[in-house]
């Protein structure tokens, strides 16, 4: 197939897969507003995609128990893959690709922007930019992990915070950076946490704000570092990354109101940052034990 002929797809568009998959997404993360990243979860009856290429990196994730025998196109380059539960293949942007598979099929697809790449790459190993090398199936932990996370996330009646899927963005932006560039690229050893003042700065900010919606980007402009390394930095020296201390906090806001028995618990849940009252209940006793209503009552 010639470049002229080639189908282009943009994961940007809510219904993109349309054009090379027969039916849509079971869920999609498109109107959820997560930055940098676009993730569908997909079950798939046995299909060949026409080849094509896209516009952002693109991660598949297999989930079902069993063996898929497919048969991929990357780069002009076929191979014949027994696909395993965990498996993993990268199709960087703009690169075309075609794929085969004998029988139903689930996955997720998880499209990185390759600005939010370089953006890393520039912040962390001084890297104007970062060229990612295609893999065919293979297992790889780290992103099975993420990949599984960020699935919750969409099937999840009370999905986490931004600050949570920014987090998850950045550690497989860094994943990719580190494993998957065309060059050998090192990320720094981290050994000490933040500066006494960015600490200060940076938690100031996140009580002030437990009621609003708080982002990475937020909180590492704060202290003029790279998300990267803010996270990194931040974990070292409070011992939690920081969407798990930002949900801490808000549970903890929410027992000193309890304790004044002034609002109700609904009330509470949106002062406190959460979705409604039944994402305060669930991290609530996850996190204390007991719901509020109980904690209140004791």
């Amino acid at each position: 197939m010639t470049q002229e002929q080639e189908l282009q797809v943009d994961f940007a568009e809510k219904s993109a897969t349309d054009k090379i998959l027969p039916k849509p997404s079971l869920f999609s993360s498109h109107t959820l507003g997560w930055n940098g990243i676009l993730v569908q979860h997909h079950y798939q009856p046995a299909w060949e995609t026409p080849e094509y290429t896209a516009l952002k990196h693109s991660i598949s994730i297999h989930h079902l128990n069993h063996a898929v025998e497919s048969e991929r196109v990357l780069d002009g380059e076929r191979q014949y893959e027994q696909i395993q539960k965990g498996d993993i293949a990268l199709i960087p942007a703009n690169m075309s690709h075609k794929k085969l598979w004998q029988c139903d099929c689930e996955f997720t697809l998880l499209m990185l922007d390759p600005v939010c790449i370089d953006h890393i790459a520039h912040e962390t190993v001084d890297a104007d930019r970062v060229n990612i090398a295609p893999h065919f199936a293979k297992a790889d932990p780290l992103i099975y992990q993420i990949g599984v996370a960020l699935k919750s996330e969409l099937t999840s009646e009370q999905p986490s915070t931004r600050l949570y899927i920014d987090s998850l963005t950045t550690a497989l932006a860094a994943h990719l950076i580190t494993h998957y560039s065309t060059t050998k690229i090192k990320m720094p050893t981290i050994t000490s946490g933040l500066p006494k003042y960015a600490l200060e700065k940076v938690i100031d900010y996140i009580h002030t704000h437990l009621d609003q919606e708080v982002t990475l980007p937020q909180l590492a402009d704060l202290t003029g570092m790279s998300q990267y390394y803010f996270c990194r930095l931040f974990k070292q020296s409070i011992g939690m990354p920081p969407y798990q201390y930002l949900l801490q906090q808000r549970v903890e806001r929410a027992k000193q109101l309890l304790l004044e028995h002034k609002f109700s618990i609904a009330d509470i849940a949106l002062q406190c940052g959460f979705a409604n009252q039944s994402h305060l209940n669930r991290q609530f006793k996850r996190i204390v034990g007991v719901t509020p209503f109980v904690f209140q009552r004791q």
